[in-house]
């Protein structure tokens, strides 16, 4: 029986990519800089993508993560090297305050309200996440927020969900549900640590790790016949 559902942020309940161009726009204009195209926008997101994928893997650190993905960006497609700090800065100012749904989310999280416990299990930095969850309001429909940030240990590391599960103590991790759109942390985090995982996955991606998911749905409305039926 399934008591608590650990919900992934970003790409699981707000869609992060419009976030995120919209965000790196405003922080471009406001330091002169032109308007990014699509190409220089789908550069920052691959940029900034594997940044996040070195993190996870333990390979830089948040700092570094930061600033490094500007510099990486500025430097290939040519804009001022001086400007990646401040432009970084404002970058992560107004992601706090890009919130966009992914489709059903909004009605699942509060349909379970009340129904299961619910908190959030993200990488996200800790002033960006609490902001956006003000924001849209998820702070008012969750039991409880989990960051790495705050953990010291990032997804998929199982000491991640060891402090998650010593943080609920009354709660069996057989009783979780994990709900996640990455396979490198959400599911290989989940399935590592014993914890039923819940792969989101609405483009219908291939499995490209050797853990295997406990589900898949391509669409949130699918979790709750899936919850009921557990």
């Amino acid at each position: 029986m399934i008591r608590a559902i650990l919900w992934d942020l970003d790409d699981t309940l707000l869609a992060f990519p419009p976030a995120e161009g919209a965000a790196l726009r405003l922080a471009m204009l406001r330091y002169g800089l032109p308007e990014p195209t699509a190409a220089q926008r789908a550069n920052y997101a691959r940029i900034n993508l594997e940044f996040w994928e070195t993190l996870e893997r333990g390979e830089t650190t948040r700092d570094a993560l930061r600033v490094g993905r500007f510099v990486s960006f500025f430097a290939e497609d040519g804009f001022p090297k001086e400007l990646a700090k401040p432009v970084s800065e404002a970058y992560e100012d107004y992601l706090s305050e890009q919130v966009f749904w992914v489709p059903g989310a909004r009605e699942a999280v509060e349909h379970f309200h009340g129904r299961l416990r619910q908190y959030i299990v993200s990488n996200g930095s800790h002033p960006i996440q609490m902001r956006k969850l003000t924001v849209s309001g998820l702070d008012r429909l969750m039991d409880g927020v989990f960051l790495s940030e705050d953990l010291g240990a990032e997804k998929p590391s199982p000491l991640f969900f060891d402090k998650v599960l010593a943080a609920l103590p009354d709660l069996d991790r057989r009783e979780l549900l994990l709900v996640g759109d990455r396979l490198s942390s959400d599911v290989a985090g989940g399935v590592r640590s014993g914890i039923p995982t819940c792969w989101y996955n609405p483009e219908d991606q291939p499995l490209t790790i050797p853990e295997q998911p406990d589900y898949i749905i391509r669409s949130l409305d699918e979790l709750r016949e899936l919850v009921e039926s557990m």
